[in-house]
This record gives C-alpha cells, structure tokens and sequence, in this order.
C-alpha cells in the first residue's frame, strides 16, 4: 500500500495568531469565533503547498478546555471556520487533532507525546518519516523529532526558543517554511 507525506501544522502560532488574554492562565488560543485571525502570507503558504502531493493536517494542544476556558463545541466551531476560511482560498486541511487536556494532566495525547500524528497516520495513510512537522515551539519540534518527521521551526510572536530541541530547519514564517519543503528556497 502507497502511504502519503503530510505536513503537521502547530495552530496558535503558526497558523493563526495567538491571543494574550492577559488573564493569568498563560493560554494564548482564540476562545471565540472572532479571535481567529489568520498570520501573513498563511493562506499564501498553504496555496503553495496545496500545489503537492502533501496531506495537510493540523495537531494542537487545547488545554483551554481542560481549564474551562471554552468548550469542545466552540473549539469545533473555530476549526469548521479555519477549515471553511482556507477551503474557499482552495486549501483542503485533511484532518485537525486536538488534545483537550492539561499538562500536569500527563495524558498520551499532548504534544511533544506523537499520538496525534500516529492516529493521523492510520487514519490518513501517512508515512511518518517522509513528513513534516511546523511550528513555533520546542514542544512542536520534539513532537516532529519523536514520530520520526522531518521538523521546521518557525519564528512567532512569542520569540520562543527551541530548547534543546533541534529542528531540521528555522523559518521566519510559514511561507518560508513551506517554500523550504516543496524545495523553492
């Protein structure tokens, strides 16, 4: 059987911007429909990825909910309008995966854990090594590092360092980082 490359995407910070509520919860994700704003030259980006052979699947933690920040059905909310956002631009997102939980929770399914991007690649058919994993923090970078990805770091807001963590590539955005993956740069 012929599996597919794909290309995980972190989502709050590397797609969307993130939002300090300035709340004390440390939480930066949108937690209504109105906070989600996409980065510059994102949808650009995915345009040009969507141009290849590459599955493009989103893998966030939301601990938010956890925390009872939002609800599941909100957090669907947000991702039906990504996914409708980005399919009128002509990008097709082929799946999202999410992590509810806390860290100190230790659940199996939070990033840099690799469960997301193992059910994706049942799911999807994805072979993990030919792959990608984007995004804007250490924790992304492991979770690549982890399922056996190819890893890119992208620059964000937050000015987060990897860590220790070292990515394959550092992008200063998502387009950089997907011109690096279809080989344009």
């Amino acid at each position: 059987m012929v599996k597919n490359r794909a290309v995980f995407f972190d989502r709050d910070g590397t797609l969307i911007k993130e939002i300090d509520y300035k709340d004390g919860t440390g939480h930066y994700s949108p937690r209504k429909l109105s906070d989600v704003k996409f980065l510059p030259k994102v949808i650009k980006a995915l345009q040009l990825l969507s141009k290849t052979d590459y599955k493009i699947v989103i893998v966030t933690n939301q601990s938010g909910i956890a925390r009872g920040l939002y609800d599941e059905e909100t957090l669907s909310k947000i991702h039906r309008k990504i996914m409708d956002t980005l399919e009128k631009k002509g990008v097709k997102i082929s799946g999202i995966y999410y992590c509810p939980h806390r860290a100190e929770e230790r659940c199996n399914c939070r990033k840099p854990n690799m469960y997301m991007l193992n059910v994706a690649s049942v799911q999807l058919s994805i072979d993990l090594k030919s792959s990608f994993m984007v995004g804007n923090s250490a924790t992304d970078i492991q979770t690549g590092i982890n399922a056996g990805c190819k890893t890119i770091f992208v620059k964000s807001d937050r000015k987060e360092d990897v860590k220790g963590a070292a990515p394959d590539f550092i992008a200063s955005d998502l387009y950089g980082a997907v011109k690096i993956i279809v080989g344009k740069k």
